[in-house]
């Protein structure tokens, strides 16, 4: 039974090293600790009775990757944990409620991850920022259209 983890790749190191050391915490083998930008892929270089450690469930890309990555461990005979959520597949869901919860963050989730990296792409492009125009530069604004 081999443990192997996955952090999803983060622009922040003091973030994916927070996370890192989560999953050495938990018992994972550095060499065997994977960085990227999803986690659906891995259960196809696992064997039955392995154990894959996320450190969160987020990492698959939102829910139809985790949906994909879960299905796919539970055809291979692989246990999935999470850290940051507390799941664990090697045993059922003792509240239903609490599974639906976690889906309805994990869809949360995709939505902010994909608004933020749509501000950071306007932002690179030298647009101006994303939401309402501040007060003042309405003021300026109408001063210019007025003049």
């Amino acid at each position: 039974m081999a443990r192997k983890g996955f952090v999803r790749t983060n622009e922040q190191a003091e973030v994916l090293q927070r996370e890192i050391e989560a999953l050495k915490g938990a018992g994972v083998p550095v060499q065997e600790i994977r960085i990227g930008a999803s986690a659906v892929s891995l259960p196809e270089d696992m064997a039955e009775g392995d154990v894959l450690v996320l450190y969160t469930l987020g990492a698959c890309g939102g829910l139809s990757g985790a949906a994909a990555l879960l299905g796919e461990a539970a055809a291979r005979g692989i246990t999935v944990r999470t850290l940051r959520e507390g799941i664990d597949t090697s045993a059922p869901p003792s509240d239903w409620a609490s599974t639906a919860e976690l889906f309805r963050e994990l869809v949360w989730t995709e939505r902010s991850e994909r608004a933020r990296a749509s501000l950071r792409a306007t932002q690179a492009e030298g647009h101006r920022r994303a939401g309402r125009p501040k007060p003042e530069r309405l003021v300026v604004q109408l001063r210019k259209a007025l003049a």
